[in-house]
């Protein structure tokens, strides 16, 4: 909760707030839409679990109706799953093979800290509501 406190502060410092909902997403966004939000982009991370990844697909599909851009960016991850495979573009199915080209492929510029506020003229300006449940 600390985090996110320090957050909206961050935010509201720079004219934006942040907003935390939880509920059904499709609900949530097209609640969001409808009380006149001027949402613009929405930016997530990479989720990897199927109902996840069906979820963002959704959700996805549903903003570009409303002319809201979708980035998703890689998460918890320091590789996709098609960017360490065999070099005929296939993954590996054998543990040594692939940690030999996973350490081939690994440099220390992989690793790098994105600000989530780099975007910042996309964030709205409103009060700042943490945990408002819907």
């Amino acid at each position: 909760m600390q985090t996110l406190e320090g957050m909206a502060e961050s935010l509201r410092q720079k004219g934006a707030g942040l907003l935390c909902l939880q509920g059904d997403p499709m609900r949530v966004w097209t609640e969001l839409l409808s009380d006149g939000h001027q949402i613009r982009a929405v930016f997530t991370n990479h989720d990897y679990e199927p109902y996840a990844r069906e979820r963002d697909a959704e959700v996805e599909r549903f903003l570009k109706t409303h002319d809201v851009r979708f980035e998703s960016f890689k998460d918890q991850v320091i590789f996709e799953k098609s960017e360490v495979v065999k070099d005929d573009g296939r993954p590996y199915t054998v543990f040594t093979p692939y940690s030999k080209k996973w350490r081939s492929v690994f440099k220390p510029l992989d690793v790098k800290a994105e600000s989530c506020l780099a975007n910042g003229d996309l964030f709205a300006s409103y009060e700042s509501k943490i945990f408002r449940g819907r």
